[in-house]
């Protein structure tokens, strides 16, 4: 099977998958209407993880900020706190969130992202696309970042918070950032 047919939809009842500690290998999923009232509706990765994640669609999913923690509502679409991933192949689209609707990267976590799309993502304040910060790094290769939305800043791309953390990096690869907005 492949990630458009085989789909996990967490009927907007809970994350669709955890990785807590863990280094596990995911590929091939369609991973859809997860919610979380903290962080990372669709996959969230905390807790020193190190998953690799490949040909995965991971969208619709809805994190807020209702719950209690440190990122209230981050990462719609994959949360990653204190945890390094790589992402290849992979599409993450229509997820919202406080911030980083698509991808929220936190707490000095490291990302690798391939050949993938977010696209058609929305926060309702920071980060549409991408939200990073405290420590994060990340590298983008072959990436496409596009029409997605913030309510305040980052559209495509927020890095710290407005100006309280510059501790956070991107490396960006022949990769495309367009059309995305802040309102």
């Amino acid at each position: 099977e492949d990630s458009e047919t085989t789909i996990i939809d967490a009927d907007l009842s809970f994350t669709v998958v955890t990785f807590n500690n863990d280094s596990s290998y995911l590929s091939g999923f369609t991973l859809k209407r997860g919610y979380s009232n903290t962080t990372g509706a669709g996959i969230n990765i905390f807790n020193n993880s190190s998953p690799i994640l490949n040909d995965l669609i991971i969208t619709d999913n809805v994190t807020d900020d209702t719950g209690g923690g440190g990122f209230l509502g981050a990462g719609g679409g994959i949360a990653v706190i204190e945890s390094n991933i790589i992402l290849s192949n992979s599409s993450i689209h229509n997820n919202s969130a406080h911030d980083g609707g698509g991808i929220a990267i936190v707490d000095n976590s490291t990302a690798t992202i391939n050949n993938s799309i977010m696209k058609n993502n929305y926060a309702s304040d920071d980060g549409a696309g991408l939200y990073i910060r405290y420590g994060s790094t990340v590298e983008l290769n072959y990436v496409e970042i596009t029409n997605n939305e913030a309510l305040y800043a980052g559209g495509a791309i927020m890095m710290g918070s407005l100006g309280q953390d510059s501790s956070a990096s991107i490396q960006i690869n022949n990769s495309t950032i367009s059309n995305n907005l802040v309102t």
